[in-house]
């Protein structure tokens, strides 16, 4: 039986991504995805290196049907929605551009669950570590979705959420509560725009989070979901401690301290006993040093990895205090902090 594919949409925010944007482009050229049932919709935020002249030549020499839409914002947020708004197909799919699909076949391999499994709400895949990527990104990516010990120890692990498994990926059921902090999964255009247009009438001025997405559509009842596993998704995100550590204040100074009360991913339950005792758990654990040492020793060997011995304590106490730092310098970070301690000293701890 032939398979009818449906449109794909692939929203990519872009701004001064000449180094990078290539990369991805091949990957998504090389793609055995109908071109045909193929939207690519380009979000440029006023480039003004060479992005548009290297994602123009794409669109004539390789035929991949490349839309350019301007964002005058120019930030990454204001570009998704941007490209949610504009998007045509019957499915959405977010991709940075220092994303990578890893093989010809990960369109079709993501989209298959749709096509074989009724109800289903998004299908997502893992990032894989490159051998030819720094040692930093290599480690993050022994992660199925990047996180740093930090929030790999908070999120809910994905293999707590599997109910069966297909041909090639597993079916997963989420939970209130408990959705895996997962970011770049493909949706029904038409569900993701309407969510995204309740969360924009109860708060005006939420900026595009793409975790929070799943997190509101469990709560409508849309908990099923596709985990792919016999493919991936490299992303070339971190060179260096430094980056990661940009990347971080970026994250917790312009994002989340802006957003945290308008947002449904805020990592821990400040009412919650267990999400309040799991971010303790992980403080000490991070000080003692010993611990993520010991515990970078059993990943160099799971993974064949040295590096990992470096990493898994570095990053553990260093993200712990780094973010600590930056919570202590901003003022709203001390009022959330003030916040943590009082519902680590209250009775009405759920």
């Amino acid at each position: 039986m032939v398979l009818s594919f449906p449109k794909l949409t692939l929203n990519i925010a872009v701004r001064n991504e000449e180094k990078r944007i290539a990369t991805l482009l091949t990957s998504i050229a090389n793609q055995t995805y109908p071109k045909s049932q193929l939207e690519v919709l380009i979000i440029d935020g006023m480039s003004i290196d060479k992005t548009l002249e290297i994602v123009k030549a794409f669109k004539e020499n390789y035929n991949i049907p490349i839309r350019i839409i301007k964002n005058p914002k120019k930030d990454s947020a204001s570009g998704r929605t941007i490209g949610l708004l504009n998007a045509t197909g019957d499915l959405h799919l977010y991709l940075d551009a220092d994303m990578e699909l890893a093989e010809p076949t990960t369109l079709v391999k993501l989209v298959n669950p749709f096509l074989k499994e009724k109800g289903i709400t998004g299908s997502f895949t893992r990032f894989l570590p490159h051998p030819r990527d720094p040692p930093l990104n290599r480690f993050l990516s022994y992660n199925p979705f990047q996180h740093d010990p930090m929030f790999e120890f908070l999120s809910t692990d994905i293999r707590s959420t599997i109910y069966k498994q297909g041909d090639g990926y597993f079916i997963c059921y989420f939970k209130e509560g408990l959705v895996p902090v997962i970011g770049v999964i493909i949706f029904p255009t038409k569900l993701l725009k309407d969510t995204y247009f309740e969360i924009k009438k109860k708060w005006p001025d939420w900026m595009w989070s793409d975790v929070d997405f799943p997190i509101i559509m469990v709560t409508k009842g849309y908990n099923k979901f596709a985990y792919v596993t016999n493919t991936g998704i490299y992303h070339h995100s971190y060179k260096n401690l430094p980056t990661l550590l940009r990347k971080k204040k970026r994250d917790i100074t312009w994002s989340y301290l802006s957003t945290y009360k308008q947002r449904y991913a805020t990592y821990i339950n400040l009412n919650s006993k267990r999400d309040i005792a799991r971010l303790l758990a992980f403080v000490l654990y991070s000080e003692s040093l010993f611990l993520p040492f010991l515990r970078g020793i059993l990943k160099s060997f799971k993974y064949h990895d040295p590096y990992c011995i470096l990493y898994e304590p570095l990053l553990s106490w260093g993200i712990t205090n780094w973010i600590l730092f930056l919570l202590i310098l901003d003022p709203r970070g001390r009022k959330f902090i003030v916040e943590v301690m009082h519902s680590v000293l209250s009775r009405n701890l759920r």
